[in-house]
């Protein structure tokens, strides 16, 4: 790089970039996949044995290898806020923490961070399972960053069993948490994917309501831990 861009340098921020840039492109092989391949290889990882020699278990090695390593004074929103979370191993990055709209007193505080996609740097939500007491703090998560779809991991019966903190209603009826109402429309089952359609709103008085419809789409398998995490994502 010195040597054929040696005038391509103009800065400290540049020259941070581009060792960064260099730095992922050395430590990460080349994982490109064509179409015509894409089915083959996807099928091979699916049916890889569960020990650390596989192909994918050498992929995630490699993932876990390039993630960032952060402190405890970049976690400190989430220290002031432990009783709100499932796990103190499982907290929101400063950088990427979804601020809730200030409300009087109410925190404005949810373990939710911030996702990229291939399209744009906030893309999605990761969001925990409500915490006893934070069903409403998720509906103002909902609200504040506009949401329309939730995909949950794992079954909500298997998490609610658990933590018997249920935030949906039955068919065909309401809940009220807060300030919030969350009505049942309909629910469409298919061997793997439970598709529910919610409507959420916010009563500003006895006479106002504000009301969108929410998609939520849960996963019928169980298929991660215990801290159970949503999907969110934005409109």
């Amino acid at each position: 790089m010195r040597k054929h861009r040696m005038n391509m340098i103009q800065g400290h921020e540049q020259y941070k970039m581009v060792y960064e840039t260099l730095n992922e492109a050395f430590r990460a092989k080349h994982n490109l996949v064509n179409r015509d391949e894409f089915v083959e290889k996807y099928g091979g990882l699916k049916n890889d044995a569960s020990d650390s020699s596989t192909e994918l278990a050498m992929e995630y090695k490699t993932l876990k290898a390039l993630k960032p390593i952060y402190s405890e004074s970049d976690l400190s929103t989430a220290k002031e806020n432990l009783e709100r979370n499932f796990s103190p191993d499982i907290l929101p990055v400063d950088k990427y923490h979804c601020h809730l709209t200030y409300v009087k007193g109410q925190s404005n505080y949810y373990n939710a961070v911030l996702l990229q996609s291939y399209t744009r740097p906030d893309a999605l939500i990761s969001a925990q399972f409500p915490a006893a007491g934070s069903t409403e703090s998720l509906f103002r998560l909902l609200k504040d960053f506009d949401t329309s779809v939730i995909v949950a991991l794992s079954s909500l019966t298997d998490i609610e069993s658990v933590y018997t903190n249920s935030f949906l209603p039955q068919e065909q009826s309401s809940i009220t948490v807060g300030s919030f109402i969350l009505t049942h429309k309909s629910t469409l089952k298919t061997p793997n994917v439970s598709k529910t359609k919610l409507v959420l709103r916010k009563k500003v008085n006895d006479y106002q309501m504000f009301g969108r419809s929410y998609l939520i789409n849960l996963q019928i398998r169980n298929t991660c831990t215990q801290y159970f995490l949503f999907v969110v994502s934005l409109k």
